[in-house]
């Protein structure tokens, strides 16, 4: 079976040389791979287009208007022509047998898709604090969707919502687990097909990829709130602490803010004792206790993303996107 490797990609000059380079590598040689440039403003396009030089019709890249992964993934698809769709990101890397490990799942014509184990590996402080809380938020070291699918099933349930900036996978996930459920078919797991992620390094990039988050919530909290709300609520309970703080000496308003501070440090006692406890997070302990700092520098991001979104559309939750 042909697997086209679909690679949505935005800005990622600095990381989709070395995705190509492990998807090049593959031992699994029955593949393309489709790029699909979200409307890159950096170097992104010219290095995609330098792989689809030298890779004798290996690498193709095409274009998205900018309109967020989902909708790029599903123009990546329209231009491939595999039985096999396995979607990463242009930032991500994979280990050079995971073509060949997920392929045989489906050699049971029952598998709808996979799902894969996850390694994270940033080289920078900050990025390995998003690690730890990536790692200690999911409750199995993979994938929280199926990264790999039949081309049949992804058809079958209309691909990504083109609508959806944040939660598109969750959306998409949802719509193949219902099929799957419906049609006695089966999700697997191959735990040893690697995909290596890293998470943004520096203070500002975080939150500026927090603002960016919460600029493209809203969309995501009208069309699905069940998802959407929970991280709006987590973000918005976070990103008050530091007001919070400002105002701690206040004396009409300690009462409040000592019971504000006192079940922060409830939660937050009571997530890492799980994470640490009940998880075995691989990550260093001092990644795991820096993670309530950087939760609340990202939830000040999203928040302060909402309010630039509600205020842009007038005070009301507006699509800006046609669904594709």
């Amino acid at each position: 079976m042909r697997v086209s490797v679909i690679i949505a990609a935005k800005n990622e000059a600095e990381r989709i040389g070395s995705c190509l380079d492990s998807v090049l590598s593959q031992t699994y040689k029955d593949y393309g791979v489709i790029v699909v440039d979200d409307g890159s403003t950096d170097d992104t396009p010219r290095i995609v287009k330098s792989y689809e030089e030298k890779s004798h019709g290996k690498v193709r890249i095409v274009s998205s208007p900018s309109r967020g992964p989902g909708y790029a993934r599903n123009i990546g698809v329209e231009s491939s022509s595999g039985d096999i769709l396995a979607f990463i990101d242009g930032d991500d890397e994979i280990d050079s047998e995971y073509l060949e490990k997920v392929m045989r799942n489906f050699e049971d014509p029952m598998v709808a898709g996979v799902f894969v184990r996850m390694v994270f590996r940033s080289p920078m402080t900050w990025g390995r604090v998003q690690d730890a809380w990536k790692e200690f938020r999911s409750r199995k070291e993979i994938t929280r969707f199926p990264t790999v699918i039949r081309r049949s099933i992804f058809m079958e349930v209309k691909g990504y919502d083109g609508r959806l900036v944040i939660g598109e996978d969750y959306d998409f996930f949802m719509k193949v687990k219902r099929y799957v459920e419906e049609n006695g078919l089966k999700l697997c797991t191959e735990d040893r097909a690697i995909i290596y992620c890293v998470s943004e390094g520096s203070p500002s990039k975080i939150f500026k990829h927090g603002i960016w988050f919460g600029e493209n919530l809203v969309q995501t909290l009208k069309h699905d709130p069940s998802y959407g709300s929970p991280i709006f609520l987590w973000s918005l309970f976070n990103a008050i602490l530091l007001p919070i703080l400002l105002f701690l000496f206040l004396p009409p308003l300690q009462i409040l803010i000592m019971i504000y501070l006192s079940l922060y440090l409830i939660i937050w006692i009571a997530i890492l004792t799980k994470a640490v406890l009940l998880r075995g997070v691989k990550s260093p302990v001092c990644y795991v206790l820096l993670t309530p700092i950087l939760q609340l520098w990202i939830g000040l991001g999203i928040t302060i993303g909402i309010a630039i979104s509600v205020i842009r559309s007038g005070g009301e939750f507006k699509s800006k996107k046609e669904t594709m």
